[in-house]
């Protein structure tokens, strides 16, 4: 099965904390602008940037990940990246996406069901996200740019990352 899914319109975010509900109106606001076209099927969203050969060339010659890990996607949206990494990482691998948009969340849960993927999705700021536990791989894909401290996100997600983990 194939999900197929690409921006049709840039985000602005600032996760710093200080607007959270401003920003989370300005992302939610944009799913008008978003669909997804699933076997043939529209689900009303449409986000990613990832290639399946590319990031399965990622997954297997360059992160050379051979045993379940836990990923955490910091800013996931719809979990574009988890329902292209998901089918491709060694099998029980785990997928947790933190993001302050409620809709585009809901929208991912909804894609993983159709998908048959399990996966967390989590509503908050991942600056203030606590770290109560650590992750194999930590992502953010698209976010750094729109952020007013972007050393500081990185920091971060070196925080939520196990030891010998990868921030990606």
């Amino acid at each position: 099965m194939r999900v197929r899914i690409m921006l049709k319109d840039s985000l602005l975010v600032d996760p710093t904390g200080s607007h959270f509900d401003e920003m989370s109106h300005y992302a939610e606001s944009k799913m008008d602008g978003l669909f997804v076209e699933h076997d043939g099927e529209t689900l009303n969203y449409d986000v990613s940037f990832w290639n399946e050969d590319y990031l399965g060339f990622l997954v297997e010659k360059v992160w050379k990940l051979t045993d379940p890990v836990s990923v955490l996607d910091c800013g996931c949206g719809c979990g574009a990246f988890g329902l292209a990494a998901l089918p491709l990482l060694p099998e029980g691998s785990t997928y947790t996406g933190i993001d302050f948009a409620k809709k585009l969340l809901e929208t991912g849960r909804q894609l993983f069901d159709r998908a048959g993927l399990e996966g967390r999705f989590v509503n908050g700021d991942f600056y203030a996200y606590p770290v109560k536990r650590t992750y194999d791989l930590v992502v953010c894909q698209c976010v750094l740019r729109h952020v007013n401290d972007a050393e500081g996100f990185l920091e971060r997600m070196v925080r939520h990352t196990k030891p010998g983990g990868l921030v990606v």
